[in-house]
């Protein structure tokens, strides 16, 4: 698609980030003062100091916030969002937004060229494009709902900042976010900034995050999503998957085993299945869960017996299925929002391989004889005056 377009000034020019959360400071109480100084130094380092932002588990998401997927333009969001108006227009202006599954080279290709949204394998999923306002505050504000109370989670989301030259401007204005966690009354509970989020070569996106504590009856937060950068050349983005997971203590299984157990379906055994629980909860409680579509929605098959960290199952009949284990505190492992899980497992059932052989028979006397047993790995060739082949 090709888009053409007159400008007045340089000003006019306008990109289109995609906002990447960064990974930051976890804060818990009784932790060393060498910690505390690590994690203070993870903040003063900015975006450069992203790593894994939760030390422990994660649970599943609680809260993913996607954009949806369709044809271009996407719908509006919730009305009253703050410095910015919606638009249905592939390239917005400053202080516009727009929900797109793509994003064409907007305002004489000053923008990268962005053909998917971040989720992946998301067909025609949508992001929230966004040409910030000339005016710098919140762009961004929303209640999430159905958060456990007393538990600590980890923020995310991607962002992209999508300009990408424009020789006209003098000066390009980088994108400059901070995230909020509020609590309903007021009470701030986690900021992070991002400081400049610098142009990139090509597209790319980045996750940004923080962790917060909810209060002990709370079960909503307020979001808030400001950009401290003023509007005018440059200052685009763009902002995907969003996310609110539980962190806990670190839970594995299987440590010193294979990810990936084979078994055959006329020899099938029952697999004993160990956890380890790091320190952190005061009265943990396990469920043991299993996915048949590659991870994408768990049942439930258990707990453990006398011993809630190992668990004992046997898949008889042909297929492939993944394990793990959530641990929540016992009075919360019922609430999906509260749990944390394991890394997975997968066991498989292969089918009996097939065992009757073909030849090129018959064949002349002291011709050669050809034999093909089919699919295997391994054979064991038998035949007349002791013959024996592998």
């Amino acid at each position: 698609m090709t888009i053409t377009k007159s400008f007045r000034n340089a000003t006019e020019y306008k990109k289109t980030v995609s906002p990447t959360f960064a990974a930051l400071f976890q804060e818990r109480l009784n932790v060393s003062a060498c910690k505390i100084f690590l994690a203070l130094l993870c903040c003063l380092c900015g975006q450069h100091a992203i790593s894994q932002i939760c030390n422990g588990s994660l649970g599943d998401p609680v809260v993913n916030i996607t954009f949806g997927a369709g044809s271009n333009p996407g719908p509006a969001l919730k009305a009253g969002l703050p410095n910015l108006t919606f638009t249905s227009n592939s390239c917005p202006d400053d202080g516009f937004y727009t929900v797109a599954n793509s994003i064409p080279g907007c305002f004489g290709a000053s923008w990268h060229s962005y053909n998917t949204d971040h989720t992946p394998n998301d067909a025609n999923g949508y992001m929230m494009v966004i040409n910030a306002s000339i005016t710098s505050g919140d762009f961004y504000i929303d209640t999430v709902k159905g958060l456990c109370g007393g538990t600590t989670y980890e923020f995310a989301a991607w962002v992209a900042n999508v300009f990408f030259r424009n020789p006209g401007c003098a000066t390009t204005i980088k994108p400059n976010l901070e995230f909020t966690i509020e609590s309903t009354t007021g009470t701030v509970l986690a900021t992070y900034k991002t400081g400049d989020v610098p142009e990139t070569s090509s597209p790319a996106w980045k996750q940004y995050g923080v962790f917060f504590t909810t209060p002990p009856t709370a079960q909503n937060v307020v979001l808030r999503i400001s950009n401290k950068g003023p509007g005018g050349c440059g200052n685009d983005l763009a902002l995907d998957d969003i996310t609110f997971r539980p962190c806990g203590p670190n839970v594995t299984i299987n440590s010193g085993m294979s990810s990936t157990i084979d078994q055959c379906i006329i020899n099938v055994k029952p697999i004993v299945i160990d956890a380890s629980l790091g320190i952190g909860y005061s009265n943990p409680s396990t469920l043991w869960q299993k996915s048949e579509d590659n991870g994408v929605t768990w049942t439930n098959i258990g707990v453990g017996g006398t011993n809630p960290l190992q668990f004992t199952y046997l898949l008889s009949v042909v297929g492939s299925v993944r394990l793990r284990v959530t641990v929540a505190e016992a009075g919360n492992i019922g609430i999906k929002e509260c749990r944390v899980a394991s890394n997975e497992i997968t066991l498989n059932v292969h089918p009996e391989p097939g065992r009757d052989a073909t030849s090129n028979s018959p064949i002349c006397a002291n011709s050669i004889l050809n034999l093909d047993a089919g699919s295997g790995s391994t054979f064991l060739w038998q035949g007349p005056n002791g013959f024996t082949s592998t």
